[in-house]
C-alpha cells in the first residue's frame, strides 16, 4: 500500500482529494513534494518563494507546544516526524535541531524551543492511543489546569 501512494501522492487529484497525501514528504524526492504537495510544504514555510510570516508570529505567540510522539507509531513514519525529525535522503532520522525548517526557523520553532517552550514528550503505544490516566494525571495539570476542572470522578470540564 505505501508503495502504490508513494507513486501517487504528488498527483494533482489524490492531493485535492486524499488529506493523507498532503502530509506525505518523499525523502528522496524533496524537489517533488515542494512542487507539488499542496498543504505541508506551505505550512511549514518551506516554500522560499511562499513564505508566510504569520505562520512564524502565530508559533511564536504559543506559551507552550507540547509534541507527542507515541513509541508504537506506525501511522506517522517516521515517528520522530512528530517532533519535527525527518529522514534524510540515505532514510536516516535527522532530529528536529539539525532541520531546516529548525535551523533557519522558517516557522519559529527554534525561537520557541530557545524560550524553553518546545515539550517533547513520549507516549507508550500506537497513534493518538492516549492512556486516560496519563491524560487526568499528567497532560491536564501540567498544559491545561487553567482551562479545565477535574471532578472528583475525573471528568473533565471547561473553565468559563
Amino acid at each position: 500500500m505505501r508503495n502504490l501512494f508513494k507513486s501517487g501522492a504528488y498527483l494533482s487529484w489524490i492531493q485535492n482529494r486524499v488529506v493523507q497525501a498532503q502530509y506525505y514528504r518523499d525523502p528522496q524526492n524533496y524537489k517533488k513534494y515542494l512542487e507539488k504537495n499542496i498543504f505541508l510544504p506551505h505550512i511549514n514555510n518551506e516554500v522560499e518563494a511562499s513564505r508566510n510570516e504569520s505562520y512564524k508570529d502565530n508559533l511564536k505567540a504559543l506559551n507552550k507546544l507540547v509534541l507527542i510522539r507515541f513509541s508504537e507509531d506506525t501511522m506517522v513514519v517516521p515517528s520522530e516526524s512528530s517532533w519535527f525529525g525527518f529522514f534524510d535522503e540515505e532514510m536516516n532520522i535527522v532530529q528536529m535541531e539539525n532541520q531546516d525548517l529548525y535551523l533557519q526557523d522558517w516557522i519559529g520553532l527554534r525561537w520557541l524551543n530557545e524560550k524553553g517552550r518546545v515539550d517533547r514528550l513520549l507516549q507508550d503505544g500506537k497513534h493518538m492511543q492516549i492512556d486516560e490516566d496519563y491524560f487526568v494525571n499528567q497532560i491536564v495539570p501540567t498544559y491545561l489546569a487553567n482551562l479545565v476542572d477535574i471532578g472528583v470522578d475525573k471528568s473533565l470540564t471547561l473553565q468559563d
